[in-house]
Order: C-alpha cells, then sequence, then structure tokens
C-alpha cells in the first residue's frame, strides 16, 4: 500500500505519521483549506532525486569512494578499463585487416581461375576445338560479369542499409 508521509507542526512536532494515500484521499474533503494547503506543502517538501550514469568507468563520486577505501583503487579502476578498451580496438583492429585480407584473396583466387578458364579456351580453340573453347571462354566472361554485377548489387544495398541506419539514428 502506498504511504505519504505526513509531518505535524502541531503539538507533536517532531512526530512523523505514514498516512496510507487512501486514507488521505478519504480524509480530503473534510479538510480545512488552510489544513490541506498545510498538508500539501508537507508532501511537495518531500522530494526524491535520482541519477544515473552509463559508461567503461565508474561515476566520480563513485570512483572517489573506491579510493577512500584504499588508495590507488580509483587509479587501478581507469587504467583497467583503458586497458580493456585497447583490448577492443586491438580486435576490432585485427577483424578489419582480415576482412581486408580475405577480400584481396578471393579477388586473386577469381582471377586465377578466370584466367585459368580463358587460358584453356584460348588453348582448346588452338588445338582445333573452337566451339568448346568459346564455350569455356564466354563461360568464364559471364561468370566474371554476373560475379561484378551481383558485387556492385550487394555494395549499394549495403551503403543504402548503412546510410537509413544513420539517419534512425539521427532521429532517435
Amino acid at each position: 500500500m502506498d504511504k505519504k508521509e505526513f509531518k505535524s507542526k502541531d503539538k507533536a512536532s517532531q512526530e512523523s505519521a505514514l498516512i496510507p494515500e487512501a486514507e488521505l484521499k478519504k480524509i480530503a474533503p473534510q479538510l480545512t483549506p488552510e489544513e490541506t494547503r498545510k498538508i500539501g506543502k508537507l508532501i511537495i517538501n518531500k522530494i526524491e532525486i535520482s541519477q544515473s550514469h552509463s559508461g567503461p568507468i565508474p561515476h566520480p563520486v563513485i570512483l572517489a569512494g573506491y579510493d577512500k577505501v584504499k588508495k590507488g583503487f580509483a587509479e587501478r579502476i581507469v587504467k583497467m578499463a583503458e586497458k580493456e578498451q585497447d583490448a577492443r580496438h586491438g580486435f576490432t583492429d585485427r577483424f578489419i585487416n582480415n576482412e581486408k585480407l580475405y577480400t584481396v584473396l578471393g579477388i586473386i583466387s577469381g582471377f586465377i581461375i578466370a584466367m585459368t578458364a580463358m587460358i584453356g579456351g584460348i588453348y582448346l580453340t588452338a588445338i582445333g576445338k573452337s566451339v568448346t573453347g568459346f564455350s569455356a571462354i564466354i563461360g568464364s566472361l559471364a561468370a566474371l560479369v554476373t560475379v561484378f554485377i551481383m558485387g556492385k548489387n550487394a555494395e549499394s544495398k549495403n551503403s543504402s542499409e548503412s546510410s537509413n541506419n544513420q539517419d534512425k539514428n539521427k532521429t532517435d
């Protein structure tokens, strides 16, 4: 049950009684305007303040409290957060570098496969198997063009999605 604190300034100025909110609503019509005003002031005077903090390290006040427990705790906590951030940045850098490497290796592998097919087609054409040779050349060119077009479509789709996400983040 919700309770409101009521401090009386009459005879028992030091007493405080907890009156259920339902009781306050019942007796409110019976009170004089002056009594209602006094009770309202007493209820309004009770204000609760709350704070929130979010981040890799505690709020400065809490951090100072750690230093009161033992000198140097705050510095250790900050160093720990810095090391964690460095580790995350290192992981991200390695991930990005690996992605670049895999992309380059994929391009090189695709080029080698396509060139092998084209050279094979040219060789087949040179030894008299022109239909088979031309089909190898045309097939490898068609595969390259398809991969190129699909890559461009995926790239444009990713860039439009990232711009949409950025627009959503700006409005949030």
